[in-house]
């Protein structure tokens, strides 16, 4: 199978089981992103799973959210779980520039489920989504891994990133910030089994980095955590 097949049929067949474990840490980062842009605005979540906890939280604060992602049945749980958002299946990886024009965008847990050589593209038609240069909080990955995970909540998953290093000067190309700050929070992988820190310890599918861009004051929020240690 492909990395797509791999990924939308794992999460299609473990939407619930993923729903179930996810907890509020995620929370942690809204708050921040909400002061740089504060609602009623427009809001696109890519890789929006279920809906929650990050479009809920949203959507009860008066944003207009729009949620896209590979897996069909996550869309079901969000049109559930988030009736006031609007959402669409597709790949990330068929959007194209300036496709949506939006105010903020988030994207957790998702990047990395692509292969790492179309992140910098990808990243580049995330922000042509925002002309206003509004705030883009995403999850990236912390070190170089790429593989698949064969029980991830019960089935097989790919994971493809660079490391933090590597990274870190996307976010510094024309339109986007030039500096960086790091936060000591962690930001946790939600649903890590017991089995996950050691492939964590090597670069494994438990090493993320979170980052909140806002090319308007020039600045990148860092928060990286390494499972295990």
């Amino acid at each position: 199978m492909t990395p797509e097949e791999i990924v939308r049929r794992g999460y299609d067949a473990a939407a619930e089981r993923y729903a179930s474990a996810r907890d509020l840490d995620n929370l942690l980062y809204l708050p921040r992103f909400s002061s740089l842009l504060p609602p009623p605005a427009a809001v696109l979540d890519v890789g929006c799973g279920s809906g929650r906890p990050i479009d809920a939280w949203l959507v009860a604060r008066g944003y207009d959210l729009t949620g896209i992602d590979l897996s069909s049945r996550q869309i079901e749980l969000a049109q559930q779980h988030v009736p006031d958002a609007r959402y669409e299946v597709r790949d990330m990886l068929d959007l194209a520039p300036g496709e949506y024009r939006v105010d903020g965008l988030v994207s957790f847990y998702a990047i990395f489920h692509t292969p790492r050589g179309r992140h910098a593209e990808l990243l580049q038609t995330l922000r042509s989504f925002l002309p206003s240069g509004g705030p883009l909080l995403i999850t990236m990955g912390a070190s170089r891994w790429e593989g698949t995970e064969p029980d991830f909540f019960g089935v097989q998953m790919y994971w493809s990133h660079f490391d933090s290093a590597t990274n870190r000067p996307w976010s510094r190309r024309p339109g986007s910030p030039l500096g960086s700050t790091r936060s000591r929070k962690p930001c946790p992988v939600s649903g890590i089994r017991s089995s996950w820190p050691a492939r964590a310890e090597i670069g494994g599918p438990g090493s993320h980095t979170c980052s909140m861009i806002q090319p308007k004051i020039r600045r990148t929020w860092l928060s990286t955590s390494d499972r295990g240690q």
